[in-house]
Parts: structure tokens; sequence; C-alpha cells
């Protein structure tokens, strides 16, 4: 029989061959549309994101933090120029002095007299002050806790931004293959309604000519109106997800996207060991990193206020030039430049409960971030786990929807010969159609689910975008 003989023949070819015709011929009516690519995506979506925007932000506020705690390590300086004008008062006397108006002897015209003593009263008053202090005690017990907190503060924030850019990514990349999903089988079920509409118009003509029933008629026809709803809905989804990758990418324009990759490539080279792959996300996933950097903050921060139970020692100095200095008496219209330098010991029963009780405060968040941060490694290994067998099953997959599809082409080649022969029915041929369209929307599933599934693992696997 010459149709078996074809069909054998053509059976030889490989499936693989089958899958690429399909995806090629669905990409390759791009026209004037945009062509995309998993990675163009993730990079824009990532240049793009107001997220991130606000994480690196966040590491610029958490650097200035540093430069912040960094200072304290300066003595403090502080300097006053202050200028006052007094209300006018009469001076008050501090006594009677009894003088003669010229020395000499006293006579009729040098004649003692009693005299009030009142020392002057200036209304203008000039200060020039410059003081320093250095905190011994907290140089020992404080500071290095604290500029330690704000060092772990700024690794967590890069993290933190790190982790941002790779959900970015990777949620990116993972909308592009869902958007390319619907997209290739909008075009599946397009080719299939074009497919069976032309069936149709054949089974009527054979109606007309007597060869086929009103039966065979209506079948198709119930199947051009499934074909229909098919387009429908694969051209709303894939409408759809192409408004939202316009969203992610911030792209105003209106040109519309179409697949640039090759998803034929998407097959794994080999299967990644799910064990190997959960070491490498505990050591490489951001968020982790950032929950260990928290907690240092926690902890550094607690030892840094315990140092407030403790007295507080610190060394003082100043100097001051005034107009009048209230050093000199009686007040002289005039500068005069004084110094003091002394140390001080201070100590409040206040300081010490309160800082007890921050210090116990950053110690039990301290112990909520560990707890949080192993509750976070448990779910990064399942996570894994499962992304790997993903993997390691989209590779079977696509191996056997590509036979699958090379099958269901032949069958269907054959089916339509026979039927244009008269030796098959039209039931056989439209059973031969669907099994296509069912055949190639899984060969399209199994590619896109192999794209995915090396998203997840390398989301999962905290590999950089």
């Amino acid at each position: 029989m010459p149709v078996v003989t074809a069909c054998r023949k053509r059976l030889g070819k490989t499936a693989a061959a089958a899958v690429a015709l399909l995806i090629v011929t669905t990409v390759a009516t791009a026209g004037a549309q945009t062509r995309l690519t998993a990675d163009e995506v993730a990079h824009r979506a990532v240049a793009t994101s107001a997220t991130l925007a606000a994480r690196r932000a966040d590491v610029d506020a958490a650097a200035a933090a540093v430069s912040e705690a960094r200072a304290t390590l300066l003595p403090r300086v502080v300097g006053t120029a202050r200028y006052a004008r007094l209300s006018p008062i009469t001076a008050p006397s501090v006594g009677n002095i009894v003088v003669t108006p010229d020395p000499g002897e006293i006579s009729q015209q040098n004649f003692p007299v009693s005299v009030a003593v009142r020392f002057p009263v200036l209304l203008d008053q000039y200060v020039l002050q410059a003081g320093a202090s250095v905190p011994l005690s907290d140089y020992l017990l404080r500071f290095p806790h604290t500029t330690t907190a704000a060092a772990e503060g700024a690794s967590a924030a890069r993290a933190n931004q790190r982790a941002a850019a790779a959900r970015i990514a990777g949620d990116a990349r993972a909308l592009y293959y869902e958007w390319a999903r619907a997209r290739l089988q909008r075009d599946v079920a397009v080719s299939a309604r074009e497919q069976t509409r032309a069936h149709l118009e054949y089974v009527k003509s054979r109606r007309d000519a007597g060869g086929s029933t009103v039966a065979d008629v209506l079948r198709v026809e119930s199947q051009l109106a499934a074909a229909d709803l098919l387009a429908l809905r694969t051209e709303n989804l894939a409408g759809l997800l192409e408004d939202q990758l316009r969203t992610v990418l911030h792209d105003p324009g209106k040109q519309p996207y179409t697949v640039g990759d090759d998803l034929d490539a998407a097959t794994p080279a080999a299967p990644t060991s799910g064990d190997a792959a959960t070491s490498r996300a505990l050591e490489e996933r951001a968020e982790l990193a950032a929950l260990a950097h928290m907690s240092a903050v926690d902890r550094a921060l607690g030892h840094a206020t315990r140092a407030l139970v403790l007295p507080r020692l610190e060394l003082y100095g100043g100097i001051l030039s005034a107009n009048p200095n209230p050093r000199f008496f009686p007040q002289q219209d005039r500068f005069h430049t004084t110094w003091e330098a002394g140390v001080s010991l201070t100590f409040s029963p206040n300081d010490v409960v309160a800082g007890l009780a921050v210090a116990r405060r950053q110690r039990a968040r301290a112990a909520a971030t560990d707890a949080e941060r192993q509750t976070l490694a448990e779910a990064i290994r399942a996570e894994v786990l499962a992304a790997a067998r993903a993997q390691q099953e989209s590779a079977g997959a696509m191996a056997t929807t590509a036979r699958g599809l090379a099958a269901a082409e032949e069958s269907y080649r054959v089916r339509r010969a026979l039927f244009t022969e008269g030796r098959a029915t039209s039931v056989e041929l439209t059973d031969a159609e669907t099994d296509l369209v069912r055949a190639r929307l899984a060969a399209i599933d199994a590619r896109i689910d192999a794209g995915l599934a090396r998203v997840r693992l390398q989301k999962a696997g905290g590999e950089s975008p």
C-alpha cells in the first residue's frame, strides 16, 4: 500500500525536526514585531523596576548610617559665638569710701567726702566659646558595637537588593515563558482553525457529491466551533500576558512582541543534582544572607545597649573668650580668654533599667530572625528539590512530546491521504486533526515547562540575574 509505505518512510525522520518546524513556523511570522528573549526581558525588568530602585535607596541609606556611626568615633566639638544686649539697670552700691578731691593735705577746699562704690554695668556682651568632649567609656563599650551594627545593616541592605533583583529577574523570565506559551498556543489554535475550516469545505463538497453524510458535516462544524473557541481564548490570554509583560518592562509603546528565544534549546544539558543545588542555594541565596546580617545587627545593638548600665566616663575641655569674661571681677570692657579641662563620671539607675530591657528585646529579635532564617532555609530546600525534579521531568517530556508530535503529524498526513482516496472516514480524519492539535500543544508545553524549570532552578539556587 503506497500510503503505508510513505508513512513508514516519514516516521524514520527525527521527532525533533517536527518540533523545530512547529516553533520556527510560529516564530517566523514576526513581521514588524519586537523580538524578545528571556534574558532581555529580565534585564529590562531589573533596570526599570521601581521596587529595585527602592532597594537601591535602602542601600544608600544604610551606607549613610555607616558614615553616621563612624562619625560618633570623633570627639564632640562644639563652637559658640554669641552677642547679647542687656537691659540697663542701676548699678548696686557695695558701700561708701571717704576720698579727697585732690591728694594732699586736707583743707577747706580739699575736704574729705563720702562716695558710694559702684561697679560698672556692661550692657553689650560678646562671647566666643569652644568645647570638646571625649566619651572614653563609649569608645570601649558602645561604639564598636554600633559601628558593627551599621556595617551589618549595610550588608543586609545590599543582600536585600540582590534578592530583589534575582526575584524580579526570575519573575520576568517566568512571565516571558508563560507569554511565549500563550503566543505559540494561539498560533497553533489559529492554524488548527484554518485546517478545520478547509476540512469542512472539503467534507461539504463531498457531501454534495454523495461521498459524505450530513453527520460528517455536522461533526466537522462542531470541531470548527471548538477551534474558534480555542483560538479566542488563546488570543485573549496572549493579549493579557503581553500587557503584563509590557507593564513589567515599562514599555509605553504599542508594537506587538514576538518570541525571540530558540525554545528547542531549552533542554538542560544534564539534570541537576538536587543535593548539589540545595547546598549551593543555602550558600548563595541573598535572602538568607540578609537575615544573617539582620541577626548580627540585633546582637550588636544589644551589646551596645548593655553599655548604658555602666557609669559613663568622659573627658571634656573648653576655651572661652568673652567681653566681659564672667571669671573676671569686676567686669571689664575688654576680651579675656580662659579655659577649663576635666573628667566626669555619670551614672543613672534609670539607664540601667532601660538598658537591660532594650538589650533583652534585641536578643529576642535576633533569636526570632535566626528562627525565620531556619524556616526560610527549609523552604528553599523544598523549592530547590522541586525545581530540580521539574527540570529532570522536563527533559523526558521534551523527548516524548517530540516523538508524539512526529507521530501525530504523520498520522494526520496518512489519514488525510486515505480520506482523499475514499479509504478513511471523516470521523477518522477529525480524530487525527484533534490528536495533532493536542500533540502540538503538548510539545509547546514541554518546551515552555523546560524553560520555566530552568528559571525556577536558577532562582531557587540563588544565581545572580
